[in-house]
């Protein structure tokens, strides 16, 4: 089951219902075994990227760095906010609104096993001043 959903999310063209994506019910998620699962899930390259899911915050906001590339298979990249920061090869998704729009178009529900399971394979980067803040806004 951890094999269809990956492969599902690499060949991701149209945006598509979290059901449809991972071919099963909406509240039967697979579950993760180890990091490299969580990279596969985000950086859709069998999880031998050497960067690592980070959680950037400061003192006011937080922020979820997130690949354009993954941003544009799930069709979610018109309903970033100007919240959110990028640079070349990443989204800095803001936390209050465009976190829970990624978050939705993954399946990933709050509360939910998926959803603490993400949070625990996250790297947490803690900045008084993030330089997140001196990127240029998503739109």
């Amino acid at each position: 089951m951890q094999t269809l959903l990956f492969e599902t999310l690499a060949n991701i063209t149209r945006p598509q219902t979290p059901a449809a994506m991972f071919n099963q019910s909406p509240t039967a998620h697979p579950s993760y075994e180890n990091r490299n699962d969580i990279h596969k899930l985000i950086w859709g390259n069998g999880g031998n990227n050497p960067a690592t899911i980070v959680f950037h915050e400061d003192g006011g906001h937080g922020w979820l760095q997130v690949p354009h590339t993954l941003i544009s298979r799930l069709g979610i990249g018109s309903k970033i906010s100007g919240y959110s920061y990028k640079d070349k090869t990443s989204a800095y998704l803001e936390e209050d609104c465009d976190l829970s729009i990624f978050m939705d178009a993954l399946g990933i529900e709050p509360g939910s096993e998926l959803n603490k399971e993400f949070w625990r394979q996250c790297v947490k980067e803690y900045k008084d001043d993030s330089p997140v803040r001196r990127k240029a806004h998503y739109k």
